[in-house]
């Protein structure tokens, strides 16, 4: 009787059209990056945010420098870099035991390069969450380089240069930095002759001249209190030596012709990319424009 009488008061209760549904105001109002900004060990930047919904800490280490530092003969030396530096080992365990060590402490890294930063992530429970950085930081400051895994990552560079015209999109994508971009680190791809001379040195080199706390800016969130957070990175940051500020990317000096450009491939697919050069990087709309 009381599942009919609920049923029934339901059905009365429930609008008739969907659109005669009123919904409460929303209300959001955006956060500000200037109240989650922090400052620790000798100035660097922290964006720190509580979260304890979950038992996880994520992390995030912005480099400022990447690929526009290194000359066109360079051209594939950050990203390789970058890539080393979480599969390469570090001085005192092999790229192995890394990944090993990783694995069972059920954290996830990985670092990378977008051309004008290197960026490195962690993601850890917050129970063993020291642990997990201890280790993170180990392969940020010590990185191995161990040479099979630089000899697997150049000859993979190599091959995915083979395939480079496999896939439409490629294609498009290169040739569209390559117009619009010439000759700037926007617009130029690794080659074999800019791979082969790369080494140990070359690789640690790089290494040095980015990933240093003086270009360094950190983003955590997770299951943590702050001021304790805030002292941990402070205490373990303090003992990592400074290095020289990277200098801010160029800007693009070669002029473009605008057009239409046609590119013939054997491929069963074809696309078309409209693009222009619009605003510059720091432009106070660029997040606007990305949204």
């Amino acid at each position: 009787m009381f599942t009919t009488t609920l049923l029934i008061a339901l059905i009365v209760t429930a609008p008739s059209s969907p659109y005669d549904i009123i919904f409460p105001e929303f209300v959001f109002t955006p956060p500000t990056a200037s109240s989650f900004r922090e400052t620790v060990s000798e100035n660097t930047t922290v964006f720190i945010a509580e979260d304890r919904e979950l038992p996880l800490i994520s992390m995030v280490a912005t480099f400022r420098g990447g690929s526009y530092l290194v000359p066109n003969s360079q051209a594939g030396l950050v990203s390789m870099m970058a890539s080393l530096v979480r599969s390469g080992g570090t001085e005192t365990m092999s790229a192995e035991d890394v990944d090993e060590q990783f694995a069972f402490l059920a954290a996830n890294s990985s670092v990378g390069s977008d051309g004008a930063t290197v960026v490195a992530t962690l993601n850890s429970l917050s129970s063993n969450f020291e642990e997990s950085f201890d280790l993170f930081l180990d392969m940020l400051q010590h990185p191995g380089f161990q040479e099979s895994r630089v000899a697997l990552a150049k000859d993979s560079a190599v091959e995915d240069m083979k395939q480079r015209n496999d896939e439409p999109s490629s294609i498009l994508g290169r040739e569209n930095s390559r117009l619009l971009f010439g000759n700037s680190y926007l617009g130029r791809n690794s080659t074999v002759s800019s791979i082969e001379p790369i080494d140990t040195k070359s690789l640690q080199e790089i290494h040095a001249k980015i990933i240093n706390p003086s270009n360094l800016i950190i983003s955590i969130s997770g299951d943590f209190e702050k001021d304790e957070m805030l002292a941990f990175l402070s205490e373990k940051l303090n003992n990592w030596s400074r290095g020289d500020v990277s200098l801010d990317p160029p800007g693009v000096s070669s002029e473009y012709t605008p057009g239409i450009y046609y590119v013939e491939q054997d491929v069963p697919q074809g696309g078309v990319r409209i693009c222009i050069r619009s605003m510059r990087r720091g432009d106070k709309d660029v997040a606007a424009a990305h949204i």
